[in-house]
């Protein structure tokens, strides 16, 4: 037996599309599994999360006749990388002018420190940096270059309602992070 080729017959055209074909299917299952690792490991630099959701505080009723500050307690979810984060922020709910009242960020706006309401003294007090503010959240003194950040707030089917918003500090006009 003879391991000799007949005339006319190459062998070598059917090994080449043997390996052309096995090569494109190869490329086409790699391609079909990195489309979705792609994606996932680049799914939080391509997103960015949506504006801040709005948190029901209360009914707008038990804000009414309020004699100082009252302190209210957000629950914030927010992305960070692959996976959410829920955080607490404190608020504080003030009279404001006529019926609707107006809704303090308890974040310092001079380092980010968090603000405390004093009744003993009736003012806003910053532990960090002794900043003080009036009950109406206007600057005092101290370090601070503005007042404390007032937060957007709306009253919808007789609730109140805040979008709770991180402003850059030591600046003396409120301005949103980024």
């Amino acid at each position: 037996m003879s391991n000799s080729v007949p005339a006319g017959r190459d062998p070598l055209p059917r090994r080449s599309f043997f390996s052309a074909l096995f090569g494109i299917g190869s490329a086409w299952i790699a391609a079909l599994w990195a489309i979705p690792i792609l994606r996932a490991s680049l799914y939080p630099l391509r997103t960015s999360d949506a504006a801040a959701a709005w948190s029901d505080i209360g009914p707008l009723e038990s804000f009414s006749g309020l004699q100082g500050p009252a302190s209210q307690l957000l629950n914030l979810q927010r992305r960070d990388g692959w996976q959410r984060i829920t955080a607490q922020q404190t608020v504080y709910v003030v009279g404001g002018q006529g019926q609707t009242p107006r809704v303090l960020s308890s974040v310092c706006p001079h380092l980010g420190c968090t603000v405390a309401w004093r009744p003993e003294k009736n003012e806003f007090i910053c532990p960090c940096h002794g900043g003080t503010y009036a009950p109406d959240g206007a600057r005092i003194s101290g370090p601070p270059a503005r007042g404390m950040d007032e937060l957007p707030s709306r009253v919808e089917n007789g609730r109140l309602l805040v979008q709770f918003q991180t402003y850059r500090g030591l600046l003396p006009v409120k301005e949103l992070a980024d």
